[in-house]
């Protein structure tokens, strides 16, 4: 039974990689525009996913993709500034 569980968590985390993929191999391609920003007291936020060159509608798929797994949170930070929040 705990196997099961180990390879359906695996699954399902290959297939929202899979939804990410082509957002990354974006986020990769561009030439960083800024250092890395440590965060502080507080996180740097990113104005927009796209400011950041992530797909907004691709957030929003893996977005309903995690909630339909029951997801507790996710996280998205690049070079040390939040692209994507939980709310």
């Amino acid at each position: 039974m705990r196997r099961n569980k180990l390879q359906t968590w695996v699954a399902k985390f290959i297939a929202l990689a899979i939804v990410l993929a082509p957002t990354l191999d974006k986020v990769r391609a561009q030439e960083p525009s800024k250092q890395t920003v440590w965060p502080d007291k507080t996180w740097k936020v990113a104005n927009s996913p796209e400011a950041a060159g992530w797909s907004s509608e691709k957030l929003t798929a893996a977005k309903t993709y995690g909630d339909s797994i029951h997801t507790s949170a996710v996280m998205i930070v690049q070079g040390g500034e939040v692209v994507e929040q939980p709310v």
